[in-house]
Order: structure tokens, then C-alpha cells, then sequence
């Protein structure tokens, strides 16, 4: 196996933007690469585990932290603040990193990629199918969860808010989000203690990489997007195979979002039972159940 440290760099992309870009390489001389994605808050050494697990399986991996978060340019100058003009912007810097910062070597790349990046994947996916070897999504944000808020209420807010200039302030009635984000006992992301204070962890090495909640206009585009994908018209052929990993115990996005999503566009989903928002820090148990779905997945591919 390859040495857990990540090789970092800092990427231009097209708009003079500096993304951060990760890079584990396997000592197998092979050209399979698995790219990881994250969700929103995230960054490249939250995934170091999960890296070490796909080096012992012959892969390059490779990550960047999305613009806007983990030490990437930060869209807007309060640097905790959760912010993107457009998911629009998010599936360009995809497209750019895979097809510009990744070496390409003849074979297509697998995907991992969870929550917020598991959206921006499945529209990509969608709108430029033959660019992925197969794509395994978990827990995707196909809509979201707001504990003690309807959607439709929601979605008028952030629409509202955008309307009257508001979209770099945050959303309302979020201010407990970071310290239930810190606190264990509270969280609504992992059963794995001690996982969920080695990312915190991270944070305190790093200060910097830290995000505190959304902003109005992250929130609009948001909705914005999950309108969009939903609007996608499926792929009758060509399509790359798409594995949709969807947490039982979810309470960040909706889960009956998956499931109408895998229904529409034909997509495989496995539930895992008891397993909070983010399946791959949870506990060895449910992790186990993922490696050996990944696995199974994988066999399968062309």
C-alpha cells in the first residue's frame, strides 16, 4: 500500500480559481483509478481511510475539495460560510478535474462520491453518461431534510432570499448547526465515536477547513439543482452502471428522494439499516456491508 499522506496540490481551474487537489497512488501499476467526492462541509483528509481501502484494492485515488470549502477558494469573504453561486459551477469544476487535472490513461474512473457531491455526480452522470466506468453514490442528496421546516417552505425562503439580495447571508433557524455538528451525542452523521472525533480532530490541526452553515444562495441553488435533476430525461443506452447507497437512519436528505430517483432512471439501491447520513464513517458493521457491496459492484463493471 501507498503511503496514507495524500500528495496535495493546488489546481488552476478555468476561472483562475485555486481547487485542491489530493492523490494517493497505488503501488500496483495499473491504470484503475477510484475518484472520491465529497459532500458539503467536507474535505480531502476526512476520506484518508477510505483511500487506504481502495490502495488495497489496486487503485488510484484521487479528490479535491469542491470550491467554497476545505481549503479550496473560498466563494465569499466570511470563509465559515457554506456558499455557491450555482451547482452549475460545481459540475464544470467536475468535468474540468476529470478531464484536465486527472492523467488520463485509457480507462475511465470509478466514482465515490457522497451526499452533495453524489447530486452534482448523478446530474453529470446523467447529462454526460459515457464519462464514468460506474458510479457508486451514498447517501445522495436528491433532496434534503430540514428538521422542523416543510420543503415548500424552505424552497420559498431561499427563493425569496435570493430575490432581495440576502443569498451571502445565512439560512435561518440553522444556528445550532455547528454545535451539533461537534457534539457527538447529537449528530446526525455517524454511530462511530471515535471516526466522528478523529474528523474533528482534522479541524482543530486545520482550522481553516472548517464550514459553518449554509447560505441562502447555497441553499437556492441547491433547489435549483434537484429541480434540474429531476427534469433529466433517463439514458435509454450507454449509460455507465450506478449504485445508489442509501442510509436507513438518514436524517440530513431524503431517503424516499432515492428511492423515487432509482426508480425513475433505473439505478440499483442498497438500504443500509441503522446507518446514519454519512455510510462511510459509520461503524465497522455497516462499513463492512459497504465494502462488500463496493466489491460486488466493482466485479461487475466492463
Amino acid at each position: 500500500m501507498a503511503n496514507s499522506d495524500p500528495h496535495i496540490s493546488f489546481e488552476t481551474f478555468p476561472d483562475n480559481t485555486q481547487i485542491r487537489v489530493g492523490r494517493w497512488r497505488s503501488k500496483n501499476q495499473t491504470n484503475a483509478v477510484v475518484v472520491i467526492l465529497h459532500g458539503r462541509t467536507e474535505f480531502i483528509e476526512k476520506y484518508t481511510e477510505i483511500a487506504e481501502e481502495l490502495l488495497t484494492r489496486g487503485y488510484d485515488v484521487w479528490t479535491m475539495d469542491w470550491r467554497g470549502q476545505g481549503l479550496s477558494v473560498r466563494e465569499v469573504e466570511n470563509r465559515k460560510k457554506g456558499h455557491i453561486d450555482s451547482f452549475d459551477t460545481y459540475i464544470s469544476d467536475l468535468k474540468w478535474f476529470l478531464t484536465h487535472i486527472i492523467p488520463q490513461r485509457g480507462v475511465k474512473p470509478i466514482v465515490l462520491a457522497h451526499s452533495m457531491g453524489a447530486h452534482v455526480v448523478a446530474r453529470a452522470v446523467l447529462e454526460k453518461p459515457h464519462i464514468f466506468r460506474g458510479v457508486v453514490l451514498t447517501s445522495p442528496m436528491f433532496d434534503i431534510s430540514i428538521g422542523g421546516v416543510s420543503t415548500l417552505f424552505a424552497r420559498l425562503l431561499a427563493h425569496t432570499g435570493q430575490l432581495i439580495g440576502f443569498q451571502k447571508s445565512y439560512v435561518p433557524g440553522t444556528k445550532n448547526y455547528v454545535l451539533q455538528s461537534k457534539t457527538f451525542e447529537k449528530n446526525t452523521l455517524t454511530s462511530d465515536k471515535e471516526r466522528f472525533y478523529q474528523n474533528q480532530k482534522e479541524i482543530e490541526k486545520q482550522p481553516h477547513l472548517e464550514i459553518d452553515r449554509p447560505t441562502i444562495g447555497w441553499l437556492h441553488a441547491a433547489f435549483q439543482s434537484i429541480n434540474a435533476l429531476y427534469c433529466l430525461p433517463p439514458i435509454t443506452s450507454g449509460c455507465c452502471p450506478v449504485l445508489v447507497c442509501t442510509a436507513g437512519a438518514d436524517q440530513v436528505v431524503s431517503i424516499s428522494a432515492q428511492t423515487d430517483i432509482c426508480e425513475k432512471y433505473g439505478w440499483k439501491q442498497i438500504s443500509f439499516h441503522g446507518s446514519k447520513h454519512e455510510i462511510l464513517q459509520e461503524v465497522d458493521t455497516i462499513r463492512d456491508q459497504f465494502w462488500r457491496a463496493f466489491d460486488e459492484f466493482e466485479s461487475q463493471l466492463i
